[in-house]
């Protein structure tokens, strides 16, 4: 497999005329980069942070129960087995009247 000709990707090997400098003279890449990060990384964590980070972690715990809760009794929780008032599918498909089944009393299994 041939190679072909080096590219050439250093910048400085690039002309740039008539563009003024980036930075200003005697700046250096981690100077510029101190002077940004410390605006942020200087000032100390205020109340406000640590209040809103408490709160936003009881959420998540709570979450973690619920999801927990869920997976261990199961999708009942959500009340998807109870039983419904209504038709049996088999009276429906003959045309004539609707019987209706008198609803179960629920009792989940985790309560009593």
């Amino acid at each position: 497999m041939q190679q072909g000709p080096e590219e050439r990707t250093i910048l400085q090997d690039v002309p740039w005329p008539d563009e003024p400098p980036v930075m200003a003279p005697g700046q250096t890449f981690g100077s510029v980069t101190d002077t940004i990060a410390d605006a942020v990384l200087k000032r100390p964590i205020g109340l406000g942070w640590v209040l809103g980070l408490f709160i936003a972690m009881s959420m998540v715990g709570v979450l973690m129960m619920a999801v927990t809760y869920l997976f261990l009794v199961g999708v009942g929780i959500w009340g998807i087995n109870i039983p419904q008032v209504g038709a049996s599918p088999s009276s429906t498909s003959s045309g004539g009247s609707v019987s209706v089944t008198p609803a179960r009393l629920f009792r989940p299994s985790c309560c009593c």
